[in-house]
């Protein structure tokens, strides 16, 4: 693991905790719920009116939180960084407002690192879950969009290659850490019917529960490569 990635975690969560509202997403999450996996990026939420002030707390311009914020709020059926601007999925908008689902469900966990211990502020197991989920599945969007003619088709036929490459290697490692994250949740106390409550609200259900059941195996496999105990093994070939 890159130095660099723990000390980004531990740069963020010193400029914020106690400082601003935030909530600790992503692998990061799943690594203060106990997870031996850590994770490459730091991913926050924070209030909008907050973004200047975070930015300059991180030593950042305002521009670039801002506009990540804006980005992670449109599903890959919008936008999609490396197949471009609307490239269509074939799906309908699977968007949802991720403050709805975190509110009143949230959590101080401490985080063991290698430069020191850090509190921070992050999910509840199956709001971490359900997330999760949501990325798998916007995910697993772009993997099965380079297998489309229709979309293939609107790219430079000199730029396919590299586009399928690059999107295939990109999100089946990234799918992959979200399937050992599901499973890790779900094999310490989180259920997946838990998970999947939380989407009926904005429409999701379906769409992840599919998502979930039809799971390539190279991704089952690479998520085995990061589980160390069989707990979270067994969720990942059973649920």
């Amino acid at each position: 693991m890159d130095e660099r990635a723990y000390a980004v975690v531990q740069q963020s969560l010193r400029a914020v905790h106690g400082k601003f509202e935030y909530v600790l997403i992503g692998g990061w999450a799943v690594y203060a719920h106990g997870s031996r996996v850590p994770s490459v990026d730091t991913d926050m939420l924070v209030r909008q009116r907050d973004l200047g002030d975070v930015a300059r707390a991180l030593g950042l311009s305002a521009g670039a939180p801002e506009s990540a914020a804006r980005c992670e709020l449109f599903p890959l059926d919008r936008f999609n960084h490396i197949l471009g601007q609307d490239v269509s999925m074939g799906e309908r908008d699977l968007g949802y407002v991720a403050s709805a689902v975190l509110e009143g469900r949230l959590a101080t966990a401490t985080l063991e690192l290698p430069g020191g211990r850090r509190e921070a502020i992050i999910p509840q197991a199956p709001e971490l879950a359900f997330m999760k989920l949501k990325a798998f599945h916007d995910r697993e969007l772009a993997w099965r969009a380079v297998r489309e003619p229709a979309v293939m088709a609107r790219i430079p036929p000199e730029q396919r290659p590299e586009v399928r490459e690059r999107t295939e290697g990109y999100y089946l490692r990234k799918a992959g850490k979200d399937l050992y994250d599901i499973a890790f949740l779900c094999s310490h106390g989180c259920r997946m019917s838990d998970a999947l409550a939380l989407a009926e609200p904005f429409g999701l259900a379906a769409a992840l529960t599919a998502s979930w059941e039809r799971r390539p195996r190279p991704l089952v496999r690479f998520a085995f490569d990061l589980a160390e105990d069989e707990a979270t093994r067994r969720v990942l070939e059973t649920r």
